[in-house]
């Protein structure tokens, strides 16, 4: 980045910057999620399987289909105001798909991922903070579950990402805070 100089238009906002890193790998891993080849991190009939970290952090479509231009609606939830979807770019982990609610709730978005708590809840841990978030880690409780406790650059921009074990697959709940930029 080149320094700035006086009368020319101040450096974007490291807010701005993140997103248009985020799309910058949105387009290099595609917005697709292809079936899974032999030998990757999709489930098997042993039980779910590790989320492999030598691949980049994909980014795909995360939610509802909603237009870059209007954005979704937002719901007041006991957690606080969320947007009632992620963005295109919120990361999603090799093999999510979209889930059924299990019953906590208003969400922005759930998944089921063939791999276990720990894989998955470590995936969203690094992704966030990649995109400049500090995250907390709360877990295993009970019930096996890990809560991430995310927040951005941006004065309350906060996501929880609840990672709950369900018999072989593991349930993703992500509640993506109103105060956060969709973008």
């Amino acid at each position: 980045m080149t320094p700035h100089r006086r009368g020319s238009p101040a450096p974007a906002s490291l807010g701005g910057v993140l997103v248009i890193a985020l799309l910058i790998i949105a387009v290099a891993c595609g917005t697709t999620q292809s079936p899974a080849p032999s030998g990757s991190a999709a489930a098997s009939p042993n039980g779910p399987s590790a989320i492999p970290t030598d691949v980049p952090t994909p980014a795909g479509s995360a939610g509802p289909d909603v237009s870059p231009s209007a954005p979704p609606e937002q719901t007041d939830t006991d957690w606080g105001r969320i947007w009632d979807a992620v963005p295109p770019t919120f990361p999603r982990p090799p093999g999510a798909t979209p889930s059924e609610p299990i019953g906590r709730g208003p969400s922005s978005a759930e998944y089921s991922v063939g791999a276990s708590p720990v894989d998955v809840s470590d995936f969203y841990r690094r992704s966030l903070e990649a995109a400049g978030f500090s995250t907390d880690v709360s877990g295993p409780l009970e019930d096996g579950s890990r809560v991430l406790e995310s927040v951005g650059v941006e004065p309350g921009c906060r996501i929880q990402t609840t990672v709950t074990p369900l018999g072989g697959t593991t349930h993703v709940t992500i509640l993506f805070g109103a105060e956060c930029p969709y973008r």
